[in-house]
């Protein structure tokens, strides 16, 4: 950070331009990592799912962070009939196939940057699924604009309201490497253990075929 520049006025860094480009390029395909049609992904997406129906009992609305082209927004709506969905995503192309493909009857899909928007969301939400994104936004904010964050998202929630997320741990010759070491989201968990409690925690070692490569990622809950 430049000398002299107050932390709380900076919200983005110079890399965010650049990510934002990354996703939009990758979203110029469709469904570029297969959310739809990969069994990972979408088992994935079933075990983070599980983990809040097992917790929560009435979920009216729900956050979902790097909703993409609404692949999990589509099972969230579905396992919880109740509840209207506020997903957002960095790139257009994939928030406007999410609407396409979801609909707007319970959904709503913003295209933007999650941490400039954040006011924008309201409030009263039950769950928020917060799935490999937690990491791009802590490459645009320092440690303590992070733990800011962390505390804005909570205080979006209703009381015992849940923070669902699946992480992937490390990969190894990949651009996110250096975003997803185990010492990295460590810091993530325990500011999110600090604003909130962690009730549940669980590691997969999973092949996605689509690759052909084998990944390790976890999921945890945290209670408001």
């Amino acid at each position: 950070m430049p000398r002299g520049e107050n932390p709380r006025t900076r919200t983005m860094s110079p890399d965010d331009s650049l990510q934002e480009e990354y996703f939009d390029e990758k979203f110029e395909e469709e469904d570029p990592w297969s959310f739809r049609s990969s069994s990972y992904e979408q088992e994935k997406y079933r075990r983070q799912t599980r983990v809040a129906e097992e917790r929560l009992t009435d979920v009216d609305r729900i956050l979902e962070f790097g909703c993409a082209e609404g692949a999990h927004s589509e099972m969230l709506l579905d396992r919880f009939p109740d509840a209207e969905l506020l997903g957002i995503d960095v790139a257009e192309d994939a928030v406007e196939r999410a609407r396409e493909s979801v609909g707007e009857e319970r959904a709503e899909f913003i295209a933007g940057d999650a941490v400039e928007r954040v006011d924008e969301f309201g409030g009263g939400f039950d769950l928020v699924v917060w799935s490999e994104t937690i990491y791009y936004m802590g490459n645009q904010l320092s440690v303590p604009e992070m733990n800011e964050y962390i505390q804005t998202v909570f205080d979006l929630m209703t009381d015992g309201g849940l923070v669902v997320m699946a992480n992937i741990i490390g990969q190894e010759g990949s651009e996110e490497d250096r975003l997803t070491r185990p010492e990295v989201l460590d810091a993530y968990y325990g500011m999110l253990g600090a604003h909130g409690e962690e009730v549940s925690r669980e590691v997969f070692v999973e092949a996605k075929s689509e690759s052909g490569e084998t990944h390790e990622y976890e999921i945890r809950a945290f209670r408001a």
